[in-house]
């Protein structure tokens, strides 16, 4: 399928007007002069849903083909701009080119993923059995905290999908934080309370098809994850340190990870 995009104006930045002449729904992808791993998404001011990518990211040609490939299915254009000269139209299509099917395995994918969650929640998908996306929760009339479409201002079938991260990342313990605060902060050094660390078989789930890919994350699961089916391990506070009351993401995300791998690697 050729992918639905178009290039923004020579010196446009992704904060600046909005494209009135285009008459269908559209979102934006927005390439850094950066020479680190910066990954940025959400809703600026001007109402243009952003992803925002260092030209130093992590497999950007995956991410950059996934995003495209993403929003063309649901129906959006993608306006590609950049903060430096350079041929953003041949990089797409390099990038499209070289970029597998959703479904494929590449070996980027992490063997293990992580969705983090507060403890009151922790106590709802214990009796499900199920991570539930925020969408099926509110059909379901459960409580729950969400921020993408409230903060961040995600396009609407976001919430259809349980997102998860990779395990090495802290970037699921600032979620918490975030619905802790009550605002979009990614501090991991700020004080919080953990609630868990849910450690599910990435490839698994990638073999199993349920996987759907759009670039601004590892990937994310449609509706639900079956515990049953995928969990690997859940690791709360009290594993850690039960007498414990002052955590920050940063230190509880690390001591998990660790007894994540000595658990393991035992078995």
């Amino acid at each position: 399928m050729k992918l639905d995009y178009i290039i923004a104006p020579r010196g446009w930045k992704y904060t600046d007007r909005v494209f009135t002449e285009i008459k269908r729904p559209y979102t934006c992808i927005y390439f850094l002069n950066r020479d680190d791993d910066a990954i940025m998404n959400g809703t600026g001011k001007n109402g243009i849903f952003t992803f925002a990518v260092s030209k130093c990211a992590a497999d950007i040609k995956f991410r950059v083909a996934d995003y495209l490939r993403y929003e063309n299915r649901h129906g959006r254009l993608v306006i590609a701009g950049a903060d430096y000269d350079f041929d953003i139209t041949s990089f797409i299509a390099e990038a499209d080119k070289f970029t597998p099917p959703e479904k494929e395995w590449r070996l980027s994918d992490p063997a293990v993923a992580v969705h983090s969650t507060n403890p009151d929640s922790l106590k709802s998908i214990l009796k499900d059995r199920a991570i539930k996306s925020s969408r099926l929760l509110a059909d379901e009339e459960k409580s729950f905290i969400t921020l993408g479409y409230g903060k961040l201002h995600e396009p609407p079938e976001y919430n259809q999908y349980v997102h998860y991260g990779p395990m090495a990342s802290g970037h699921t313990e600032a979620i918490v934080l975030s619905q802790q605060k009550g605002e979009i902060c990614t501090d991991l050094d700020s004080v919080y309370v953990p609630g868990a660390r849910i450690y599910l078989d990435h490839h698994k789930m990638i073999d199993a098809g349920i996987v759907t890919r759009d670039g601004l994350h590892i990937g994310k699961v449609k509706g639900f994850i079956d515990l049953d089916q995928y969990l690997l391990d859940i690791i709360t506070a009290a594993d850690i340190d039960k007498n414990r009351a002052s955590w920050t993401p940063s230190e509880f995300f690390e001591m998990a990870n660790m007894i994540f791998e000595k658990r393991n690697l035992l078995k």
